[in-house]
């Protein structure tokens, strides 16, 4: 490969600046921050293409669908509320268990604080991501509860 015009990587090495220093303020979604790509290095070097659904077929044979099975089969995602109760599900959500036939496990996720239900993690209305985070952040004494509820046979949904 060519190297980049010096416009290009000029831009490149800036961008990649500012991205270590965002990363040491990072609000947002749960992740990792301590990447260590050499283990999956020698596949950057692949065109590798996961356009269309992967639980189909698809002309181009150097794509990622085996792992993106994986992902959706573990990271779909319900409805959010203000914790008072269950809303609908989008019942889209579910088709890729579905048509892998994979369970549905569903998890339940609810904030407690000074005993009582929360509603400081609630993430609704006009709320963004943002303000969700920070005044969760910001609050005190809430105790996160994870529940891992039985599996559901998605065969026949």
């Amino acid at each position: 490969m060519p190297p980049l015009p010096p416009a290009a990587a000029a831009r490149i090495a800036e961008f990649q600046a500012e991205m270590e220093k965002q990363t040491a303020t990072f609000v947002g979604y749960p992740c990792t921050q301590d990447y260590d790509y050499s283990e999956i290095q020698p596949l950057l070097r692949f065109s590798l293409n996961n356009v269309g659904d992967p639980f189909g077929e698809s002309i181009y044979r150097e794509n990622t669908f085996a792992f993106e099975r994986e992902v959706i089969a573990f990271f779909p995602e319900g409805t959010t509320s203000d914790g008072s109760g269950l809303l609908p599900f989008h019942a889209n959500l579910f088709e890729a268990a579905v048509r892998s036939s994979a369970p549905i496990r569903p998890v339940l996720l609810s904030y407690k604080q000074y005993g009582g239900r929360s509603e400081v993690p609630a993430f609704i209305d006009d709320l963004t991501l943002i303000q969700c985070a920070l005044a969760v952040l910001q609050a005190s004494a809430i105790d996160v509860h994870l529940q891992v509820l039985d599996a559901i046979d998605s065969k026949g949904l």
